[in-house]
């Protein structure tokens, strides 16, 4: 158990360092990324897609964990995120489902704050 939790703490490292690419080595080539907003992404290519599209259009100011927990092939991690795009994500939690050591499923939950007189707050679960 000792040697799982090490790893979800660098997995969660990386993450929080913005070295999203390095840490595509965590994840399972079939591995399924949803969250509130948007259909599933179905595979680590697709998910390497999302992610250097995220890299290229946002602006981080911080990447942070606020809580975490995991317990046999499973972690939660409560996160606080600020960046620029089109929004600036207040808090998400994130639940990673592992087999052999990889991540073949990640689920967020996130709540938004729009930049937007209109929107103050989008959420939707």
């Amino acid at each position: 158990m000792a040697t799982f939790h090490k790893m979800v703490l660098e997995f969660n490292r990386l993450l929080s360092h913005q070295k999203f690419i390095e840490a595509l080595d965590f994840y399972d080539d079939d591995v399924v990324a949803s969250d509130n907003l948007n259909a599933p992404v179905k595979g680590k290519s697709s998910l390497r897609k999302q992610m250097e599209d995220f890299i290229e259009n946002a602006t981080i100011e911080a990447i942070e964990v606020v809580s975490l927990s995991s317990e046999d092939n499973l972690s939660f991690t409560n996160w606080y995120y600020s960046f620029d795009i089109k929004y600036r994500v207040g808090s998400a939690g994130t639940g990673f489902r592992y087999k052999d050591g990889r991540t073949i499923k990640l689920s967020r939950s996130i709540i938004f704050t729009v930049h937007s007189p209109e929107l103050l707050f989008l959420t939707r679960s």
